[in-house]
């Protein structure tokens, strides 16, 4: 497991974001605590891509440019009207 900063965590999941029609990845400020958790928002950019289609996607990307490092996706992602929102920790 690769030890990597939020920065670094944070562009690696741009990178892929771009290439797969979602727009607008915003992260909040990361909240320190026991664990660092920062919230995460990112628009659809297909309007007929379906909800559970492009949340599965959207998880399936985090993972992948999350894979070996000490951060992950924490539960789910939400969608609501094509905004998608989640937590990494």
């Amino acid at each position: 497991m690769e030890n990597i900063s939020f920065l670094e965590a944070q562009s690696g999941i741009k990178k892929k974001i771009d290439s797969r029609k979602f727009h607008k990845l915003k992260f909040s400020y990361p909240e320190i605590g026991r664990d660092i958790v920062c919230d995460f928002r990112v628009y659809e950019a297909l309007q007929d891509r379906y909800e559970k289609d492009a949340i599965k996607e959207l998880k399936a990307i985090f993972e992948r440019a999350l894979k070996n490092t000490n951060w992950t996706l924490h539960k789910n992602i939400e969608c609501r009207l094509g905004i998608f929102r989640g937590k990494i920790v």
